[in-house]
């Protein structure tokens, strides 16, 4: 997802000289502006004080985005559809019309295609793109359990034990963030990350990734997916507290 060749300079252009209008792609936009949603996290205006995007829309987009990479990673979605096709797989009228709205420039484009967009290449290695995709979908449902992203309900301070972290309050905005001493720190290993608890029950990274890796790589009829069962395992780690915030903020960090 990091095309461009400014992409090696841009964490030093975000973090420390400050110009985070520098290097407006997909690190750039994922981090600090409209896809804030791949690390579970609230998308951010052009300025901070632009921010504020509804809970319950981060939510949803983060679920599309969950669904959009799962599909490509069991091979439903393949690689190289252009994402102006991308909607016809979505299950709902929602997610569908959700993912137009958060991907207009994509979907608008005959040149951008899920392999090109996962790898920056054009008809890339099929597995490798489902290899990618699949990591994407870890990458984003293990931000969900970090303090410094999601605030939830009842949490000690961090480091916190990961396990049953509680029901979510508030997706952060990470413009609002302190990026350089208080971001990181809820974003550390957390004390029980080795030990993934046997009951299913239980939410953990690791329990959740493993049945999401399983529902990709079970066997299924050509074209059928297995999004419903792996949403299964997905949806406890979004589901939110009554009452929440109605909006995104910076939380404690």
């Amino acid at each position: 997802m990091l095309a461009r060749g400014d992409t090696y300079f841009i964490m030093p252009q975000w973090i420390v000289v400050g110009r985070s209008s520098w290097g407006n792609n997909l690190a750039y936009s994922s981090h600090l502006h409209y896809f804030a949603f791949m690390h579970s996290m609230a998308s951010s205006g052009q300025k901070a004080s632009m921010s504020g995007e509804r809970t319950v829309t981060t939510r949803l987009r983060i679920l599309v985005w969950l669904e959009f990479a799962f599909k490509v990673a069991e091979g439903v979605i393949p690689s190289t559809a252009r994402f102006s096709e991308v909607p016809g797989y979505l299950d709902s009228k929602e997610a569908q019309e959700q993912f137009r709205t958060v991907f207009p420039g994509y979907v608008g484009s005959k040149d951008w295609t899920v392999d090109f967009f996962f790898t920056g290449i054009y008809n890339a290695d099929a597995r490798y793109v489902q290899q990618l995709a699949l990591g994407s979908t870890l990458h984003t449902m293990q931000d969900a359990f970090s303090d410094s992203h999601v605030k939830r309900r009842g949490r000690p301070k961090a480091p916190a034990p990961v396990t049953n972290p509680g029901l979510v309050q508030q997706f952060l905005d990470y413009k609002l963030h302190n990026k350089v001493l208080l971001h990181p720190t809820a974003d550390a290993r957390p004390p029980d990350m080795s030990d993934a608890p046997k009951d299913k029950a239980a939410l953990h990274p690791v329990s959740v990734g493993a049945e999401v890796v399983s529902c990709a790589a079970a066997k299924r009829p050509t074209g059928q997916s297995n999004w419903k069962k792996a949403m299964q395992a997905l949806d406890p780690v979004y589901r939110l507290d009554q009452p929440h915030e109605k909006y995104s903020g910076k939380g404690a960090y």
